[in-house]
């Protein structure tokens, strides 16, 4: 009779990036539940590091200007200048900040907002680049 071992992962090989563990880089979660995504934060910091310029660049192809990914905030931004100020509205939702991190960080994009936008954080922290700089002042607006 074989015996059918479940719960142990195996190290993935981080040279290519599954479907669930690219969409977990750029947007914070993999589609199909956390099985599918990162073993553990190390090895997605790993992975960020090793594909940091093609997904930035992908991001910067696929999204809006002035905007960035999550890997980008989770292991760049938020370590080096703090998380993303909260507004008014982010006071109903205090109590059950645990309930809305990702990863360890609050990162929204809700409606009403709950947090300063992608743009404001990046331009009070001298992260944008100049034609996101020319795209904001267009009237444009970042998430």
């Amino acid at each position: 009779m074989t015996t059918r071992r479940i719960g142990l992962r195996r190290r993935n090989d981080l040279s290519d990036l599954t479907f669930d563990q690219r969409r977990e880089l750029l947007h914070g979660c993999p589609l199909m539940g956390p099985m599918f995504g990162f073993a553990s934060e190390n090895e997605m910091r790993e992975a960020w590091e090793l594909h940091r310029t093609a997904l930035r660049e992908e991001w910067r192809r696929e999204n809006r200007p002035a905007t960035r990914c999550f890997a980008e905030w989770l292991f760049e931004l938020v370590p080096a200048y703090g998380e993303r100020r909260t507004t008014k509205s982010w006071e109903r939702c205090e109590p059950y900040r645990e309930n809305w991190l990702t990863h360890g960080i609050l990162h929204t994009s809700t409606e009403p907002p709950l947090q300063e936008s992608q743009a404001e954080y990046l331009q009070r922290n001298d992260e944008l680049q100049p034609e996101e700089i020319a795209f904001l002042e267009r009237g444009e607006h970042g998430s």
